[in-house]
Formats: C-alpha cells, structure tokens, sequence
C-alpha cells in the first residue's frame, strides 16, 4: 500500500457576513486561486470593481384581484395602466394574489401608484405595500477593524 502523500497547504477563503456579493467573493476566489484560476491579481481588482451601481429604492407591493388571471403578461400590462409606471416585476402567488414591484423614482410615486392601483374595486381588492426589510450593506473590511 502507497504511502499517504500530504497535500499543500491552501489559504483559507474569507467568509463575508451578511447578503451574497458575487463581486466580491469572485474576486476572493480569483486571489485564492492565483495561477491556478488562470487569472492574475489585476484583474481580481477589476472584478471587485465591476460591481453594479445602486438601483433605487424598489416599489414593492402585493395586490389582492376581484377576478382571476391565469396568465401574467396580461396582468402586468393592466397594472402598468392602472399605476402609470412600468412593472419591473409580477409574480402569481394565487390566481388572485400577486407580488409585485414597480419602478417608481422615489417613495411618494410609490404611493401615489399604489393608490391608483387600488382605486377600482373592480379590479383590486387590496394593495398592500410589501414591508420586508433588507438587511443594509456591510461595512468596508478596511472601516470594521
């Protein structure tokens, strides 16, 4: 039987708290990995910049339907109408319940869609603008030390 051979060491990854970065954990494998990636460290600094810009604040909501809608396209297309702002997203939760996010330019066109949204009995019969936190953006490591 061979003898055991022992394997080099290989540097710990970081593990970075909070919500998946895949800037920034790419760029912790690409470091890690070095020559082995195929990749130099330069470009793991350009990695970890290519990070994309803040979107603005999502207009999230959940809207109850006097009627059902099978299909979403549809749906979608009546909600733009109805809110005067585009649909970012819609998902079905029910055939009468949907997730939705709009793209209003702030909080005040957020609630005045909303509104809207909500003004036909015949169409809606709730909007309820969606409360779930997200967690804010973890400090830089060079400013938590």
């Amino acid at each position: 039987m061979p003898s055991a051979v022992p394997l080099p060491a290989v540097p710990a990854l970081p593990v970075r708290a909070g919500p998946w970065v895949p800037g920034l954990m790419g760029a912790a494998l690409v470091s890690a990995l070095g020559p082995l990636g195929g990749c130099s460290a330069g470009s793991a600094a350009a990695v970890a910049a290519a990070d994309p810009a803040p979107t603005p604040p999502a207009c999230r909501a959940l809207l109850r339907t006097a009627s059902d809608w099978p299909a979403l396209p549809p749906l979608a297309a009546e909600v733009a109408r109805r809110s005067a702002l585009p649909v970012q997203s819609l998902a079905a939760i029910t055939p009468r319940l949907f997730a939705l996010t709009l793209q209003a330019a702030d909080p005040a066109a957020c609630s005045a869609a909303l509104a809207r949204l909500g003004a036909d009995p015949g169409f809606a019969l709730g909007v309820d603008p969606d409360r779930h936190r997200t967690r804010p953006a973890a400090p830089a490591a060079s400013t938590s030390q």
